[in-house]
């Protein structure tokens, strides 16, 4: 009855016969001399052939070790390439990272050049969607999103943490009705957005205004409108700071209010658990969490 050698003694036996040393295929190997010996000797065994001659502290090929030696050289070769080609593959396909419109637009598209500059050969490819996410049907790689997946094969880690604020243009506040305290928010035009329709809820009931009925509200589909239909005057919007910080640079947007809410924006990184990580997976993971302070965090 045919027997299938292990692949532990076929390994033992290219190395040793490559080298014909016991000794040096050990070093290759890093085993013992008696555990490269054993495998070539459980080989034998199982061919009923001997592969090599042995003399004193010396062994040489006989010549079906010799023949034997040349296939399976061919056989490891063909592994070695096919593996490398599955990783070669692998490496080239696209890191796919979804996020929403509003984070990508003014958080992280501000800050991708520097990742850019420092991974050029990296791939990546960018989902923006309002749709329910799906890890396994869309090939996502990563997430990221406003609250953690945990479970499901999924883990999560904290990016940074920001507060809500009110925010609208300079021009509202200098030709407006008044907006010196919250009180004064009643007198003017209330913009949200409806994936985020309860932070002017949530916010007005922190600052001690749960009952404030607005002049006039306006709800976008994404906070991306919400802002800059502030931009353009349009009223006042509750904001997640850090995705504003670049209007308030540049005073496209002022913070009228002192107070701000904390513990209600947050943004995490989502990737799968139980799949490889890939290196440009790890690199993103590093760079992302490189760009936001501790103290965030």
């Amino acid at each position: 009855m045919f027997r299938f050698p292990s692949l532990n003694a076929l390994r033992a036996f290219e190395v040793a016969a490559r080298h014909e040393s016991m000794k040096e295929a050990a070093a290759e190997l890093n085993v013992t001399p008696g555990a490269v010996s054993r495998h070539v000797q459980y080989l034998e065994s199982v061919l009923k052939v001997p592969l090599f001659e042995r003399h004193n502290r010396e062994v040489v090929l006989t010549p079906a070790g010799r023949a034997y030696m040349k296939q399976l050289n061919a056989a490891f070769g063909a592994i070695h390439e096919a593996t490398e080609q599955v990783q070669r593959t692998e490496e080239r396909r696209p890191l796919h990272i979804w996020s929403s419109i509003t984070f990508t637009m003014r958080w992280l598209m501000p800050r991708l050049p520097s990742f850019q500059a420092a991974y050029p050969s990296l791939d990546v490819v960018f989902t923006t969607s309002l749709k329910p996410m799906n890890f396994a049907a869309d090939r996502i790689d990563l997430a990221i999103r406003n609250h953690p997946m945990e479970g499901d094969g999924l883990t999560s880690h904290l990016i940074f943490e920001t507060p809500l604020v009110p925010a609208c243009s300079p021009g509202l506040v200098a030709s407006g009705p008044p907006l010196a305290t919250v009180a004064d928010l009643a007198h003017h035009t209330l913009l949200r957005s409806s994936v985020r329709s309860d932070d002017w809820t949530k916010w007005l009931a922190a600052a001690g205004a749960a009952g404030l009925t607005p002049a006039h509200t306006i709800q976008f589909e994404t906070s991306s409108l919400a802002y800059q239909a502030a931009v353009q005057g349009l009223g006042v919007v509750i904001a997640q700071r850090a995705l504003i910080e670049d209007d308030l640079a540049t005073g496209r947007l002022v913070v009228p209010l002192d107070f701000q809410l904390d513990g209600e924006a947050c943004f995490f990184l989502t990737y799968r658990t139980d799949a490889r990580r890939s290196h440009a997976l790890d690199l993103f993971c590093d760079w992302i969490m490189s760009q936001t302070p501790p103290s965030q965090r």
